[in-house]
């Protein structure tokens, strides 16, 4: 491991959100800059860096890494003299660093592996030492199988149904794209993740539209307008998105590179399609 250095930076400020805060939605007048820190000493070995992630950004309060951590620092309100010069001191001081997103698919952590899966750290089958997080060692074939075969009960009593119906289909299917030896083992190894992996749909999951198959499905964009992508372009011959300056039939765009897009056809998955999760 290394020294820590910091990966992630967000600034918040109060006129930028819409209610996306809860504090927002109830003292806007008093609502707070803020900046959001992470720090980490092993990003050189993290899966989930190298794809723009962070384990730190998962879940509302962050999940708590052995390699990393988050900070949140609080400046001024939009009232006080000082908050235009301490969002843009604090937009200077970490000029450069990016933005990650939450993980939303199985990772490589240093010596783990992290499972962003709802209820999966209910098993008690497994003794967690980190929440989420399980060494790589560990992670093997059986207990992939076991983990699909699990079904968590509530406090109160009674099955938590949403496991069983979302969780294994996933994981059995981000395996499949990240440990695919390991996938292998495990579908030659049960039955029951074999009807499970089945049951996964692609669609309504990101990706990369430049690693999508061309002319497969089409792409609907905010004002309801369908598009087609042939590899190089996207064509439209019914959006009603408006460029200013004239009315338009036809319209064909170049999208910039490592555009994300929702895909709505399973054929428009091929070996070198990249998924945003």
């Amino acid at each position: 491991m290394g020294e820590d250095k910091v990966v992630h930076f967000h600034l918040f400020r109060p006129e930028n959100a819409i209610f996306k805060n809860v504090r927002l939605a109830f003292f806007q007048a008093n609502a707070r800059s803020e900046i959001q820190i992470i720090t980490c000493n092993n990003s050189e070995n993290c899966q989930y860096h190298s794809r723009g992630e962070c384990v730190c950004r998962y879940s509302l309060f962050g999940t708590p890494c052995p390699y990393g951590k988050l900070k949140i620092e609080q400046g001024f309100t939009r009232r006080a003299r000082k908050y235009n010069e301490w969002c843009r001191d604090k937009e200077e001081k970490y000029n450069g660093v990016p933005y990650l997103k939450s993980p939303k698919m199985l990772g490589i952590v240093g010596e783990f592996v992290f499972l962003p899966y709802s209820f999966i750290d209910m098993a008690k089958n497994y003794e967690w030492t980190i929440k989420g997080f399980i060494r790589k060692e560990e992670f093997t074939a059986d207990r992939v199988i076991e983990f699909v075969h699990f079904q968590p009960q509530a406090l109160m009593g009674g099955e938590i149904r949403d496991y069983q119906k979302k969780v294994p289909p996933e994981l059995l299917k981000h395996l499949s794209e990240q440990m695919p030896k390991l996938f292998k083992e495990v579908i030659a190894k049960d039955a029951k993740c074999r009807e499970r992996y089945a049951e996964f749909s692609n669609i309504g999951r990101k990706a990369i539209l430049q690693t999508l198959t061309p002319n497969v499905g089409q792409f609907k964009d905010i004002h309801g307008g369908l598009w087609k992508w042939d590899g190089k372009q996207l064509h439209s011959e019914n959006s009603k998105m408006s460029f200013g300056l004239t009315k338009f039939s036809k319209a064909s765009i170049t999208p910039l590179e490592n555009q994300e897009v929702e895909i709505t056809d399973e054929s428009q998955i091929n070996e070198n399609t990249v998924f945003v999760f």
